[in-house]
């Protein structure tokens, strides 16, 4: 599939594909067949980072879809599938880009890199409930509540106050509608990735 190296993972219900950032390059752009909607927003696009993250979260949901993934966005960011035969989520750090899509269920994902230092806004997201044990804790309890946030698309959760994990049980609870959602993780390198189906 256009000469990316990316990784396929099937979990329960739903596929994610990861690539690795530095693997992506200007000749792979140059090859990949846009739609004309797409070209056009991605010319718009004037940093290069950001254009191959757009661009490879496309080829990778290309590669797990069989077909083009022609992506909108609501108007909480959250990415949608024009045909909607997919549930789709899409993330990246510095060092990978990563996708997930479900037939049937609801997912979401987000990615960290676990060398960037966020322990110091412990504060704003870790609430008296949740257990630091190593400092990856930090990691997977961010992402676990970056990708509740995706997963459920509303614009006002304060993820302090109404989301709790719970690392040792892998779980994560919305105070809110009072759900308790499974997590899982997944190391790439320096990266934690951590996905929700629901």
């Amino acid at each position: 599939m256009n000469n990316l190296n990316f990784k396929i993972i099937e979990v329960e219900d739903a596929t994610i594909a990861v690539v690795e950032t530095q693997s992506i390059s200007q000749e792979l752009i140059d090859q990949f067949l846009l739609s004309p909607s797409d070209k056009a927003t991605l010319s718009n696009i004037r940093n290069s980072k950001r254009r191959k993250e757009w661009l490879a979260s496309r080829i990778l949901l290309q590669g797990i879809l069989n077909q083009y993934p022609q992506i909108h966005y609501q108007n909480s960011g959250k990415p949608i599938l024009e045909d909607r035969s997919h549930h789709i989520s899409i993330t990246h750090s510095k060092n990978h880009i990563a996708v997930i899509a479900s037939k049937t269920k609801e997912v979401a994902l987000d990615i960290e890199d676990s060398q960037r230092r966020i322990a110091h806004l412990e504060s704003k997201y870790i609430n008296s409930k949740e257990q630091i044990i190593d400092s990856d804790d930090y990691f997977k309890i961010w992402c676990a509540k970056e990708s509740i946030f995706k997963l459920l698309d509303y614009s006002n959760i304060e993820l302090k106050s109404e989301t709790t994990t719970n690392l040792q049980n892998k779980t994560i609870t919305f105070s809110r509608t009072n759900e308790t959602f499974s997590i899982q993780f997944i190391r790439f390198k320096d990266d934690i990735l951590c996905y929700i189906i629901r």
